[in-house]
């Protein structure tokens, strides 16, 4: 799945950057979320750390509450494909 957002990011005060809405929707993150980067001959790679271990824990949460729902199994699935 190829994911493209083109936008412009300005560098503020103490050297930061404000990831844009769109790319933090897509991948669900929140403040305190950890983000790996690496400098390539292309720029500069950012990536989720905790993009799978937040999956995990949404189906944990699932799978644990009362009253589970006859379609978790199909729910479980939507959140592991995001």
């Amino acid at each position: 799945m190829e994911i493209k957002i083109d936008g412009i990011l300005k560098v503020i005060a103490d050297a930061r950057v404000t990831l844009p809405k769109e790319a933090r929707e897509h991948w669900g993150l929140e403040t305190g979320d950890l983000l790996s980067f690496e400098l390539t001959d292309e720029g500069l790679l950012i990536k989720p750390l905790q993009f799978v271990e937040k999956k995990i824990d949404k189906l944990k949460k699932m799978s644990s509450t009362e009253g589970k729902k006859a379609d978790s199994g199909e729910s479980a699935k939507k959140i592991l494909e995001g």
